[in-house]
């Protein structure tokens, strides 16, 4: 009916909160959101891809359902929020969350600043200031859930996607916003490619736009896939989309004419999230069934693929609950890895010793 609804099936039908923690960089550790269901990954990024992004902090957010769920009573979810820790580490809390799922959440390259998309309609920015206290510096407005967001190569200007189809540009200096783009149904994936000067947005529309600045409002190019976006990750010049129909689509962005190589996932289950190797020889991607596929660009190094098991309960307790990988991160130095799942944890992972780490 054109509505866009979660779907509890999707994430492992988990319910937390929305909160947002902040953890000390001296202790190898990052500030993180919740990222939740019914349209990310992520990302981001995706979901919420930045791990030491710039500012070089090792670490990674989790994932965690916003109190405003569709479907859910509010007396319902004030009991199940009143029967769990939602900070079980003991983090600091960032003060004046957002009200509703945080979808994905990125760091700035030059700043202590972070921002952080939400399905409360808003992408918020924050400052982190030395001695690690935070403060709301500002707020987009979208008429729909904001499923992604990106800033550019100098943090001066933040982009985002939302469930209302339109792509917005936010001057954070100014405090300006225009509209540079628009899809035929929600934004799902929103980056920046400085090396090609253009904005990047994945839609559930089935295409990959690409967006000049100068001239807003008409896509500089489209890509046409076979089905919707549910995941995609920007490294460099290598570009990986994992679509609804389970296939992955690897672009050159030197040549986005046609991808050089497009495969089916070796996962069973939906995609999820997704993530570039920092050297671009490969990429991690996760599935909602508790999988990581840890697969390489080239044939010629198919046989170091292989798939693990994450995000699910003792095995040897029946019956075994499994939840889906809504993030994948990628330390750019160590080449060490950490993944998000609904169960509302983050694990890190050495993908070249096949290792789970402590």
């Amino acid at each position: 009916d054109g509505k866009v609804r979660r779907d509890p099936s999707a994430d492992g039908g988990d319910d937390d909160d929305d909160a947002v923690f902040l953890f000390s960089p001296t202790k190898n550790a990052v500030m993180g959101g919740a990222v939740s269901g019914g349209g990310i990954g992520g990302g981001n990024s995706g979901g919420g891809n930045m791990f030491g992004a710039a500012g070089q902090m090792g670490g990674m957010f989790g994932n965690q359902m916003g109190a405003g769920q569709a479907g859910m009573m509010p007396g319902m979810m004030q009991g199940m929020m009143q029967q769990q820790n939602a900070n079980p580490n003991g983090d600091m809390m960032v003060p004046n969350p957002p009200t509703d799922t945080v979808s994905s959440l990125r760091f700035a390259p030059s700043s202590n600043h972070f921002i952080a998309s939400s399905w409360d309609k808003q992408v918020h920015l924050y400052a982190v200031q030395n001695n690690m206290q935070v403060g709301k510096a500002g707020t987009l407005a979208f008429q729909a859930p904001v499923l992604c967001c990106a800033w550019n190569n100098t943090g001066s200007h933040v982009f985002a996607g939302s469930c209302d189809k339109t792509v917005k540009m936010w001057d954070v200096q100014a405090n300006k916003h225009m509209d540079i783009g628009m899809h035929d149904a929600p934004v799902k994936e929103v980056f920046y490619a400085s090396q090609i000067n253009s904005v990047i947005t994945g839609s559930w529309d089935r295409t990959v736009r690409f967006w000049d600045t100068r001239t807003p409002s008409k896509p500089s190019f489209t890509i046409q896939l076979p089905d919707r976006v549910y995941c995609m990750d920007v490294v460099d010049q290598l570009m990986v989309i994992g679509t609804a129909n389970r296939q992955v689509h690897m672009y050159n962005l030197s040549n986005v004419q046609q991808a050089f190589r497009v495969t089916n996932s070796t996962l069973k289950f939906q995609s999820r999230s997704i993530a570039c190797f920092p050297n671009k020889r490969g990429f991690a991607l996760g599935s909602i069934e508790g999988r990581v596929a840890i697969e390489h660009v080239d044939v010629k190094d198919k046989n170091s693929d292989f798939a693990f098991k994450c995000h699910r309960t003792d095995p040897k307790k029946h019956p075994v609950k499994v939840y889906a990988v809504n993030c994948i991160t990628f330390n750019r130095t160590t080449g060490t890895f950490a993944t998000c799942g609904s169960d509302g944890a983050y694990v890190f992972w050495d993908k070249d010793s096949k290792q789970r780490l402590k």
